[in-house]
């Protein structure tokens, strides 16, 4: 399930894809009132963390608060469906909303994090990609702590068990980190794949981010790192916040517009004595092959069952990824020892056998896989052409103006789906910045414009026409046409290939 909301104009504008289906409506953007309430959640857990645990009447009110955000924020139909479906579920949120208690929401008497596996999207994420080509295991953790007041007792604590959890997976390459200053944790974020911060996360009036010993490594500073090196994919900021309960998402922003994959922080403050149950249940379970969404809400269930509800942690971490993706499932893992098996230097060369025919087997399926997606292609292609394959790039300025699809009204939701699709897949072009056109405004000077249109056909059938012409000679580089029903991602998938192959091969 995805849920989409763009603040527009005074106005939330919403739509839920569910079960093939998309619903659409609007709610009216009650700042005063939504931001009250908003303050009022985290009012009652400042009280609940001042008394150290979550009592029934707080979390009351809490829910209370959640339930009044919810009819404030979603039209009724949209509450309707989302209280009776579970799953994954993708808040794909504007950046002028992005700032909202929306893993607190209520449907059905229950908050949207318990009853979901929830991810937030932001929409006004970068367009430029230093995207790493592929990640292969062990993957490269850093666990961070930085505790330059020595207020942070806990902390230490934390970050050894985590250690000496994570250091004995095979998935993993460890490092243990502490009291690292600016310019060291800058070189660090190039270098490795995964991130475990814990510490504080302060706003000092002039930027808001880690408190490291010679500094605060700022929003500014993350996104300056995400222009010129890879990101990494996963990064948990296991950090509480000042009086602000707004820094910790204000801080995730700056890492998705830097490409990183995979983000989880915390609304608020944490109590000090129960914040290792949480990271360790969460990556024990994504290091069992588990999605995101589903290992965290399975360390959202250790911290209840721990504490019977009386801890106010389990409900203050977010997300930011897709909730279904999972980076450690056993079909992308081989362990070091297995490379290293076989004795290649000794006489005995019986292991020669067996990677032969799981070689042979290898090959089979993949003759069969690629048999089946060109025969899917060529069924369903009625064209795909490139006129100008062997182009210049003399004047090539690395930006892409994509400016949609025109089409009747009747096809609004398969327009918004398959532009989605286009636009998800330019996106993974390493260092190509794609310029979204669709709100008609004058054409920036990029080096190729995309435009298509869905048109019915005689018959009632609808057909799909995509153009793409390079702007400084209007000469045209590609064309592709297909029935809207044949519609799948196999067609964005071929087009990325293509401009992947011109671009950098």
């Amino acid at each position: 399930m995805n849920l989409s909301l763009v603040l527009h104009e005074g106005e939330i504008l919403c739509t839920l894809s569910i079960g093939g289906e998309f619903l659409k409506g609007v709610s009216i953007f009650n700042k005063k009132l939504i931001e009250e309430i908003s303050q009022e959640i985290f009012t009652n857990f400042s009280l609940a963390i001042g008394k150290n645990r979550l009592e029934n009447q707080i979390l009351k009110d809490i829910k209370a608060c959640g339930e009044q955000l919810t009819s404030l924020l979603l039209p009724r139909e949209i509450i309707k469906n989302l209280a009776q479906a579970r799953g994954n579920l993708t808040l794909t949120l504007d950046e002028g909303l992005f700032n909202l208690p929306w893993e607190l929401l209520v449907f059905d008497n229950e908050f949207a994090l318990h009853r979901f596996y929830l991810g937030r999207i932001l929409v006004s994420e970068s367009s430029r990609r230093k995207i790493k080509k592929g990640y292969f295991y062990p993957l490269d953790l850093l666990i961070v702590v930085s505790d330059p007041d020595h207020d942070l007792s806990q902390s230490w604590k934390e970050g050894e068990n985590l250690f000496n959890q994570l250091g004995k997976e095979k998935k993993l390459k460890v490092r243990y980190k502490t009291n690292p200053g600016c310019a060291e944790m800058k070189k660090y974020i190039k270098q490795y794949d995964l991130i475990h911060y814990i510490g504080h996360l302060v706003d000092d009036g002039r930027k808001c981010g880690w408190k490291l010993h010679d500094g605060i490594l700022g929003a500014s500073q993350i996104r300056e790192i995400g222009k010129t090196g890879s990101m990494p994919w996963l990064v948990f900021s296991h950090s509480c916040g000042g009086n602000n309960h707004q820094e910790g998402l204000e801080f995730a922003k700056s890492w998705l517009s830097s490409n990183t994959r995979h983000y989880i922080g915390t609304l608020y403050d944490l109590i000090d004595q129960n914040t290792e149950i949480f990271p360790a249940e969460f990556y024990r379970q994504l290091l069992k092959g588990s999605s995101f969404g589903r290992s965290l809400n399975k360390a959202r269930e250790i911290g209840i069952a721990k504490d019977n509800h009386r801890d106010p942690n389990h409900l203050l971490y977010f997300y930011c990824g897709y909730p279904e993706a999972a980076i450690f499932s056993d079909k992308h893992f081989r362990s070091i020892e297995e490379l290293k098996s076989g004795n290649f230097l000794g006489l005995n060369l019986s292991w020669i056998k067996n990677w032969l025919a799981f070689f042979l087997i290898i090959i089979t399926l993949i003759g069969l896989a690629f048999g089946y997606r060109y025969y899917k292609y060529f069924a369903t292609q009625r064209i795909q052409v490139v006129l100008d394959k062997n182009y210049s790039k003399k004047g090539f300025n690395r930006k892409i103006l994509f400016q949609g699809f025109s089409t009747a009204n009747e096809k609004e939701d398969s327009k918004w789906m398959i532009e989605q699709c286009y636009l998800k897949h330019l996106s993974y072009l390493p260092a190509i910045e794609v310029l979204d056109g669709r709100d008609n405004r004058e054409p920036n000077s990029a080096y190729m414009e995309i435009k298509g249109r869905i048109s019915r056909q005689p018959g009632g059938q609808f057909n799909v026409f995509l153009i793409v012409h390079r702007t400084r000679d209007n000469r045209i580089l590609y064309i592709d046409d297909y029935k809207l029903e044949d519609f799948d991602e196999n067609q964005c998938i071929k087009f990325y290939e293509w401009l992947k192959k011109e671009f950098y091969q």
